[in-house]
């Protein structure tokens, strides 16, 4: 597509609409417009129920191409394998309170769903714990955007998801 950021934000609008959220999508500060061609095309709305938050980071995966993936290293976690994942590392260690968990290449945010569904409490508290980082500013937006949509509309720390790489020899600290 000419617009994946458009797009990205159409499906993220489909999806809060659906949840009666106020949530659009922002990359590096910009509030991104929804593409109004996404908009318009008729879906089974049991589908976007069904894949509710996931459904931004199911959409980030069809934008990029075969090529696109190689060439940045992308490569989508499915649910199941995020949640199988996370839950063999919560029975090694299960989750405490006051844990923070980073994921270093979010990518569409399937880990930080995977955690998030894994934790006790309110879906808006899960949340305030979760950090991540990618090198991709359409990623970070599309997890924070799948983890607000979530928890319902609840806003995470400032810097909780944000563009750098975490491989850089630069200190990526998070609160």
């Amino acid at each position: 597509p000419d617009n994946p950021a458009g797009a990205l934000a159409a499906v993220v609008a489909r999806v809060a609409s659906q949840a009666r959220l106020d949530l659009d999508l922002t990359v590096e500060g910009t509030h991104i417009e929804p593409d109004a061609a996404v908009l318009a095309v008729s879906v089974d709305e049991e589908v976007i129920a069904d894949a509710g938050p996931w459904l931004p980071g199911f959409a980030r995966e069809v934008l990029l191409s075969s090529s696109e993936r190689r060439r940045g290293g992308v490569h989508h976690t499915s649910p199941a394998m995020a949640r199988a994942l996370v839950g063999f590392v919560a029975e090694v260690r299960p989750f405490a309170p006051n844990d923070v968990v980073l994921d270093p290449a979010v990518g569409g945010g399937v880990f930080l769903l995977a955690v998030a569904e894994a934790l006790d409490g309110a879906r808006a508290d899960r949340v305030q714990g979760l950090r991540g980082i990618d090198i991709d500013p359409l990623a970070v937006a599309t997890t924070e955007a799948s983890l607000r949509l979530w928890a319902g509309g609840a806003a995470l720390p400032a810097d909780a998801i944000r563009v750098g790489n975490a491989l850089d020899d630069e200190s990526q600290e998070f609160e």
